[in-house]
C-alpha cells in the first residue's frame, strides 16, 4: 500500500466516521474535539481498529487478506538468462542494488563478448549511504 493510497483510506475513513457536513462549519474548539472523540469510541470497529494499530504495522493491519487469496502465482513469462551465475545477494538486505545490477550485466557481457563479469554491489553500498552527509 503507496503513502498516496494510505492517506486516501484514512481521509475516507475519517469522513465515513465524522461527515462533513455535520462539522464543516464549526471552529475546531475544545468541544469538538471532545465530540470527535467520543463519536469515535462510540463504535466499537473503531476501538479495535486503533488497537490493531497500536499493537501491529499499519500496513499489515491494512492487508486485506482476501485480496492476498486471491492472487494467483502462476507465473506464465520466463526469463531467460545467458549469464552465469547469478548473483546471490543472501541476506544483506541490498536486493535492489542485486537486482539492478545483474540486469545491467548482461548488456555489458553481451557488448564485450565476456563470459563472466560483476560489478561491486558493496561499492553502490558504500556510496547509497556516504551520499547523504554530502
Amino acid at each position: 500500500m503507496t503513502g498516496m493510497y494510505l492517506a486516501r483510506y484514512l481521509f475516507t475513513f475519517v469522513h465515513s466516521v465524522f461527515p462533513v457536513s455535520n462539522y464543516e462549519k464549526a471552529p475546531l474548539t475544545s468541544d469538538l474535539l471532545d465530540k470527535f472523540r467520543s463519536d469515535f469510541y462510540e463504535c466499537p470497529k473503531n476501538v479495535v481498529a486503533q488497537n490493531a494499530c497500536s499493537r501491529l504495522d499499519v500496513l499489515e493491519v491494512c492487508t486485506s487478506r482476501e485480496r492476498l487469496q486471491n492472487v494467483s502465482h502462476n507465473f506464465t513469462h520466463k526469463v531467460e538468462l545467458d549469464a552465469k551465475p547469478v548473483t546471490n545477494q543472501k541476506s544483506s538486505g541490498r536486493c535492489w542494488i542485486f537486482a539492478c545490477l545483474n540486469v545491467m550485466r548482461l548488456p555489458i557481457m553481451k557488448q564485450y563478448n565476456l563470459e563472466e563479469f560483476q560489478f561491486s554491489q558493496s561499492y553502490l553500498f558504500f556510496w547509497d549511504k556516504v551520499r547523504p552527509f554530502f
